[in-house]
Parts: C-alpha cells; sequence; structure tokens
C-alpha cells in the first residue's frame, strides 16, 4: 500500500533525502503558505453569519490542505537516493575459507555449497551490471580471480579485518556493498564497538549471507580449556574444560598424555544451549614435558568430532621447591597454598 501510495518503498524514503527539485527557498514556501492560510481564514470570517463554526473549521482545514498540497507541488518535492549505475560501480564478495567452512552436513562442505551457490547465476548476474571483486578470507583477505582459485583452510574467522582490509583497499573506487559469505562469527577478539564504528563509517552497505545451519543439536564442541602451564612432580592438576552442546545429554571428556590416557569422566550436559564449564582433575607423575590432549568423545550421530578437541604443554620441572608450611593442625589454607603453588 506504501508503494501504491508513494511509488517507492518506505525503506527507500528512510535511506533517501527529501528535497525540492525546484530550487525555490523553503522559507519561501512557508511564508506563502502562512499569507494563502490567512487569506481563506479572513475569507471564511465574512461568512461566519450563515455557516455554523464546526463548518467553518471544516472547510478551513481542507482549503488550507488543498493550497499547501499545490504550493508543495509548485516546488516540485523530489527524493535523492543513491543507486549503483551499471559498469560504475564495484561490489567486493567475500568469502569465508576458515577451517570451519570445510565442515559439511550432507554431501558437500558448507565452502563447496557456497561456491555452488555462486556459480549458479549469482556471479553472472552481478557482473552483468557491475564490477565483482572476489575475497577469500580467514586470517587475512586476498584477491582471487575465479572461485577456482579458493586457497586451503585457514584457522580462524577474522571477519571485521577482512572487511575493513577490503573498505580500506576501496578507499578511492567506486565500491558499492560488500557481500560477506560465512559460517560463523568473528573470533580475532578484536571485533569491539570501535571496529564497528570504523566500519560504518565507510558508508558501504555489508550484506551478510549465513552457510549452513544456526544450530546442530548433534554436535558438541570443546569450546575451551583453562590450566596453568608449570606445575611440580606428582601433583594434581585442576583444568577449567567449557563444552558448548545445543541440549542435554551426557559426554565423556578423557585427558591423554600421548597415548597414556590420565582421566577419563562423564559430563553431564543441561537441557539448554549454551556453554557448560567442568573441572577434570589428573595426575601429572614424574617430570617432564607432557603434550596433553582433551577430548570429547563423540556423541551419537555427531559427524563433526573435528571441535571435540584441545591441545595444551604442561611442563614439570625436576627442580623441587624448598616450602616450609607450619600450622598446628591442618587448615583449608593449606589446600589453596598448595594449588597455587
Amino acid at each position: 500500500m506504501f508503494e501504491f501510495l508513494f511509488k517507492y518503498s518506505r525503506t527507500t524514503f528512510e535511506q533517501g533525502e527529501f528535497l525540492f527539485a525546484s530550487g525555490w527557498p523553503v522559507w519561501l514556501l512557508v511564508v506563502v503558505s502562512l499569507a494563502a492560510v490567512m487569506g481563506i481564514g479572513y475569507s471564511l470570517r465574512q461568512r461566519r453569519d450563515s455557516l455554523t463554526f464546526g463548518k467553518l473549521i471544516l472547510l478551513a482545514g481542507i482549503q488550507a490542505a488543498m493550497v499547501t498540497l499545490v504550493l508543495v507541488l509548485l516546488w516540485q518535492p523530489a527524493l535523492s537516493s543513491d543507486t549503483l549505475r551499471a559498469e560504475d560501480n564495484a561490489v567486493a564478495l567475500l568469502l569465508d575459507t576458515s577451517a570451519s567452512m570445510s565442515y559439511g552436513e550432507a554431501e558437500m562442505s558448507r565452502l563447496q555449497q557456497a561456491v555452488a551457490a555462486l556459480n549458479d547465476g549469482v556471479l553472472e548476474d552481478l557482473s552483468a551490471n557491475l564490477e565483482t571483486r572476489l575475497y577469500a578470507f580467514s586470517e587475512d583477505s586476498i584477491t582471487i580471480d575465479s572461485l577456482e582459485q579458493v586457497p586451503p583452510p585457514g584457522v580462524a574467522t577474522h571477519l571485521g579485518d577482512a572487511v575493513l582490509s577490503v573498505l580500506r583497499e576501496a578507499r578511492a573506487s567506486a565500491l558499492g556493498a560488500v557481500v560477506l559469505i560465512s559460517d560463523g562469527a568473528d573470533n580475532s577478539d578484536e571485533l569491539n564497538t570501535a571496529r564497528l564504528a570504523e566500519i560504518a563509517g565507510f558508508g558501504v552497505p555489508v550484506h551478510t549471507v549465513g552457510v549452513g545451519r544456526e544450530s546442530i543439536p548433534e554436535d558438541i564442541e570443546l569450546e575451551s580449556v583453562s590450566m596453568t602451564t608449570q606445575v611440580m612432580a606428582g601433583s594434581r592438576v585442576s583444568a577449567q574444560v567449557s563444552v558448548r552442546h545445543a541440549g542435554a545429554g551426557v559426554a565423556r571428556l578423557k585427558v591423554y598424555n600421548g597415548d597414556e590416557i590420565l582421566a577419563s569422566e562423564e559430563l553431564d550436559l543441561p537441557d539448554r544451549d549454551g556453554v557448560t564449564t567442568h573441572w577434570a582433575d589428573f595426575d601429572v607423575g614424574d617430570a617432564g614435558v607432557k603434550d596433553l590432549s582433551f577430548v570429547l568423545d563423540a556423541v551419537p550421530d555427531e559427524r563433526n568430532t573435528i571441535n571435540n578437541a584441545q591441545f595444551r604443554v604442561l611442563e614439570v620441572p625436576e627442580d623441587r621447591r624448598s616450602i616450609l608450611y607450619v600450622e598446628g593442625e591442618p587448615r583449608w589454607e593449606y589446600k589453596f597454598i598448595r594449588r597455587a603453588v
């Protein structure tokens, strides 16, 4: 209905600039409109004896609206908006090539699905009217000439850095839009409010296209492992593990030192979508460098197990520490001192 009455959509009006094409000053329109309204008021005042007060007000409103509308039309109202002109503007197409894009829930990976969708007429339609620039990114963004030149999977997804790199590169050119194709969020820990404000400052719209399912209930992820990097020989270590899941279930966590298993225990995952934190305790044994692996066994129907493991290095020096602890009887402080040491 809005487009039927005003020709353009509401979004076009919100993003465009309203102006008068006649070039006449707006203050003159206001003065002429007020003069016309005053003339209408004076004319109707002469007829106050033959018309009721309500009819006078109604007639005054209708006549004033009509005169104002005619005057506005004489000033030639117009809507100024930015449009992409064929061959004069460019579109930057950013394709996420991080490791997670190589996952897949069907016969094709997410990256293959994205490439197939682009080859299904999308690139051809864009290139017919606009200059299309292709970029691939994970940690850094690179320019590619075609989708056959997609690089090997990277180890991170730096969305903010990729978009800023393209915007800065195209600062002096007519870049009309950025299309970002990815399966996840920025994991650089640098996409803050200041970085988003810098992206918005270029005034170039960024359109995001998601690949893959938003929720994978049959998948669990060992998101992080927090632990000390050095302990004494024979100590017992507590590691904080964070497991991301989509629902209730039971997951088995195993801790390895090379091929030697140090701990194995079940984790109860609550019936909610989020992250569950658990403390895993294990003995480090003799001195030496421990190559630790924290692994979650696959749950039923889980296809992607690449994100089920985290690796840490733990140093156990041979030197013994001489600590004198004097206490009349064992108290809680001893446990916390031992853990701190």
